[in-house]
């Protein structure tokens, strides 16, 4: 919903090309410039209160995007969102499972 508010609002060409994640490696690969290439999964247990679990949702690139250009109906959602999410946790912290992945490429 945010990526499609924000290419309503953007002033035509001057929208970012957004690479499909999907395709990262394989665009790697067929670059020819790397004679190694490689997708590596980590993850990793951290400690959240709601307010880090929340902001770190809140945070993403496409959601920031839509809410500086004046995306009111998206930043409605992220307050509910938010306190849903104050809800879910209320004065707990939670250990919560991060995945991060790495793409790799040797010259």
């Amino acid at each position: 919903m945010a990526d499609q508010r924000v290419n309503e609002r953007i002033e035509n060409g001057k929208e970012a090309y957004k690479w499909p994640k999907d395709q990262h490696l394989q665009q790697i690969q067929q670059s020819g410039l790397f004679r190694y290439s490689r997708e590596i999964v980590f993850h990793h247990w951290e400690c959240c209160d709601a307010d880090r679990f929340a902001n770190l949702a809140l945070s993403q690139g496409g959601l920031q995007t839509a809410l500086k250009l004046g995306a009111d109906e998206i930043a409605s959602a992220a307050e509910q969102f938010r306190a849903q999410v104050k809800r879910a946790f209320g004065a707990e912290i939670r250990n919560i499972l991060f995945g991060y992945r790495m793409r790799l490429g040797v010259k």
